[in-house]
Order: C-alpha cells, then sequence, then structure tokens
C-alpha cells in the first residue's frame, strides 16, 4: 500500500523495534513522535527506517538526558510514484479509495 507507509525505528537502548504508521494526504505534510528517556543515564539514539521514501526525519540522531524527551518531526516530500500509463501523487484522493478497497 503506498498510501500508508510504515516507518520503523530502533533504539539503541532497546532490542524491540518499534513501527509508526504515517499517513500523508498532501505534500509538505509534517507529524511528529517523542521519545522519552526513562533510564538512569544518558541516551544516545538513532533512528533507522526501512522501507520508507519521501520522507524526511529531523533530526534521525540525537542524545536525550535522564527523564527528559525529544521531539522528532517526520516530513512527507510529496513523492511522485507512477502507476499504469498515468502518474499520480500520493496521497491524493484516487489513492485514498484504491486503498479502502484493498482493505476489503
Amino acid at each position: 500500500s503506498s498510501l500508508l507507509s510504515a516507518m520503523e525505528y530502533l533504539l539503541e537502548s532497546e532490542v524491540q523495534p518499534i513501527t509508526l504508521t504515517f499517513i500523508a494526504r498532501k505534500e509538505r505534510q509534517e507529524s511528529y513522535f517523542d521519545v522519552s528517556n526513562k533510564g538512569e543515564m544518558h541516551q544516545i539514539y538513532k533512528i533507522k527506517t526501512n522501507n520508507v521514501k519521501g520522507y524526511k526525519i529531523s533530526p534521525s540522531q540525537f542524545s536525550i538526558g535522564v527523564n527528559e524527551r525529544k521531539r522528532v518531526f517526520v516530513s512527507f516530500l510529496g513523492l511522485r510514484e507512477w502507476k499504469g500509463r498515468g502518474r499520480r501523487r500520493i496521497g491524493s484522493k484516487d489513492s485514498e479509495e484504491e486503498q479502502g478497497e484493498e482493505e476489503k
């Protein structure tokens, strides 16, 4: 499914990756998530993405002190996708309707 892009980020202090789903309906749409350090020492985090194109993650590497939190922004850059003969933009009305039909 092109509309729903799942992003995985792995925090170095954890073994289990966390998957986020970000639905972008228009170009330059932005979302964010917070990463908290509940541990007992300063942590360095690096966000690794899996099968993600057309997105910008900022910052992708950062450090957080004990009991602090960092906000990470995810931006959709409006990547174009070729399908069949025509060209359409991911997140257009057509792709949402097609997505709904695929899930049924």
